[in-house]
């Protein structure tokens, strides 16, 4: 896997936090398992949005999408005071160690610097929809909703670990066949807006099946 570079894992590290800020907003919670998800929705709806939020790159896990850089990062946050991990009494070993994570007061002091800059707007958008699509989902339920992500389950027919494809051409291509047919078959101009809530409902329709 390709290393990242500091910019990056930086504004990896400004993301995650501004994911928990988001969560504690809405009285939503999340576990290291859903954590992980969150992301990988982000990035998948960033994809859309031409800016994804985060630089990580998934390889398919045996519970979803999964990166150890997601952790190298939280814990980074938790060791400068921005966020709280709270061990979880019981957890079961296919879930393994379970952490509880929150934003701390002191990182809401600082979040509002970040959200005011001009270049984090639409990774804003990104994680805000991945936050109002999933954040109240439980742990298993966003995993099954991950589980019909097109570009996972494409991944995931090329076996355990396999690197999910970082610009998410599954999602582009959905993006530019949905903007094709609205067009020539229904003379309409779907917004940005409107293809990800399309593109949601095509991973429930998958889901369902």
């Amino acid at each position: 896997m390709n290393q990242r570079r500091k910019i990056d894992a930086l504004k990896d590290q400004l993301s995650l936090l501004s994911l928990l800020y988001k969560l504690k907003e809405r009285n939503f919670q999340t576990k290291r398992l859903k954590l992980q998800k969150l992301v990988y929705l982000a990035d998948v709806f960033g994809a859309i949005l031409d800016r994804k939020p985060t630089a990580y790159t998934f390889r398919v896990y045996k519970l979803g999408p999964f990166t150890e850089e997601i952790y190298t990062d939280i814990e980074r946050l938790v060791s400068l005071g921005l966020t709280k991990a709270k061990e979880m009494e019981q957890w079961t070993p296919e879930q393994e160690r379970s952490f509880k994570y929150e934003i701390t007061e002191y990182g809401i002091s600082r979040i509002g610097k970040i959200l005011d800059m001009s270049d984090f707007l639409i990774r804003e958008k990104a994680i805000e929809f991945s936050i109002l699509v999933a954040g109240h989902l439980s742990g298993t339920n966003i995993r099954k909703l991950v589980y019909s992500e097109p570009n996972y389950m494409k991944a995931q027919k090329q076996g355990f670990e396999s690197i999910i494809d970082p610009s998410y051409e599954s999602a582009i291509e959905f993006k530019r066949m949905s903007k094709t047919i609205a067009l020539e078959e229904y003379e309409l101009k779907l917004s940005e807006d409107e293809i990800l809530w399309l593109y949601l409902n095509f991973m429930k329709l998958i889901q369902s099946q």
